[in-house]
């Protein structure tokens, strides 16, 4: 990803680390935060399919 462009593999890997977190179901701050940042970077990286 250091050009900005994601490969599917990456995107794939970005869903699976949301997975994994959501399935946790922390309520903390942290957590949130997590959840919120990778939801953030995965629409980013639909956009950005190399």
């Amino acid at each position: 990803m250091s050009d900005g462009k994601y490969t599917q593999s990456e995107l794939n890997f970005l869903y699976t680390r949301l997975r994994n977190l959501e399935s946790q179901n922390r309520t903390d701050a942290g957590a949130k935060q997590e959840i919120q940042n990778l939801r953030d970077e995965i629409e980013w990286a639909k956009n950005h399919l190399k």
